[in-house]
């Protein structure tokens, strides 16, 4: 079943709270932009959902291909400011377990 997704203000400037289901997060600008810093960036956010699709994507796919994973690590930085549109470079990293690790001999 869908969750809810809500964002609302409040009452810092650019402070925003997001509710996904019983989950709760805090997204805001850093301070040298005016903002608190009381959490990520929205573009961060979307960074952070990106990551996680690839990282999902990747175990799915190598389950697939019989293959097991220690950690798929994914970097992702934001190169542009939101009014130049986000544009972002990733680096994904896959530690691939060996048969030993697996208990295959």
């Amino acid at each position: 079943m869908p969750r809810i997704v809500s964002v609302s203000s409040g009452t810092l400037r650019d402070a925003q709270t997001i509710s996904i289901g019983p989950h709760v997060l805090q997204s805001d600008e850093p301070a040298d932009v005016g903002g608190d810093d009381m959490g990520p960036t929205a573009q961060e956010l979307i960074m952070a959902s990106l990551g996680a699709c690839a990282n999902i994507h990747s175990t799915v796919s190598g389950a697939l291909k019989h293959l097991e994973f220690k950690v798929i690590r994914t970097k992702r930085r934001n190169r542009k400011c939101l009014r130049k549109g986000l544009q972002y470079s990733a680096h994904c990293v896959g530690e691939q377990l060996t048969n030993d690790a697996r208990g295959n001999e």
